[in-house]
């Protein structure tokens, strides 16, 4: 089969659907793989690496033409799913939820995997993209948080007196509107569900950053 790897294109999307290591694993099962020229270039893998790897460089046009199976992190655009030949797999974070956008796979009749409805089984964890995509979004927000915060976070002993560790809820990944922020939300950092305002009274301060992985 012919896989393709193409750049991913949304706003803010760094990723990439394979590394040089997984074009290898690839390729020692038989499959002829294409790599768009520059799709690393956002997680800093040169496009060196995949041809040292075994990978054959082509433009994103000469991808859709003649890949059987595309890659993807995320769900493809309007555009790059006019590009998507029928019959052809696609495999990636296809948000499936959205039922216009199923729609629209339907409609250009190819086969879609969405990587979100992988079991949650043992079986099925070394392809998980749920908790490993979010673990990392979790590490990179405290790190965010922070930098934003202006102070220590951690508790700090001195000879000349103590800070106190920050106190931090999360709280959404967006502002509440009027309605929604008398309601109960569940905080994963406590055990309990909070309303907003015992949130914003917990700590001095509440920095509402919370990266969506996929």
């Amino acid at each position: 089969m012919r896989i393709g790897i193409p750049a991913e294109t949304r706003a803010g999307e760094t990723r990439v659907a394979a590394t040089p290591e997984t074009v290898k694993k690839m390729l020692a099962t038989g499959h002829a793989v294409m790599v768009q020229q520059g799709a690393g270039a956002g997680a800093s893998i040169p496009d060196a690496e995949y041809q040292a790897a075994g990978a054959t460089l082509v433009s994103a046009a000469e991808l859709y033409a003649q890949a059987e199976i595309v890659l993807k992190v995320k769900a493809p655009t309007e555009a790059e799913l006019a590009q998507l030949p029928a019959n052809s797999v696609l495999i990636g974070l296809l948000s499936p939820y959205q039922a216009e956008l199923v729609a629209a796979y339907a409609k250009q009749g190819i086969t879609a995997f969405a990587m979100e409805k992988l079991p949650r089984t043992s079986r099925a964890q070394a392809m998980d993209v749920l908790s490993s995509q979010a673990n990392i979004a979790g590490y990179k927000s405290v790190i965010v948080a922070a930098n934003l915060y202006k102070r220590f976070m951690p508790m700090l002993m001195t000879a000349a007196g103590t800070v106190k560790a920050a106190r931090v809820v999360v709280l959404s990944e967006r502002e509440f509107t009027a309605t929604e922020a008398e309601e109960p939300v569940r905080s994963p950092m406590l055990p309990r569900v909070l309303s907003s305002a015992e949130a914003r009274a917990f700590g001095s301060s509440a920095l509402r950053y919370w990266p969506r992985p996929l």
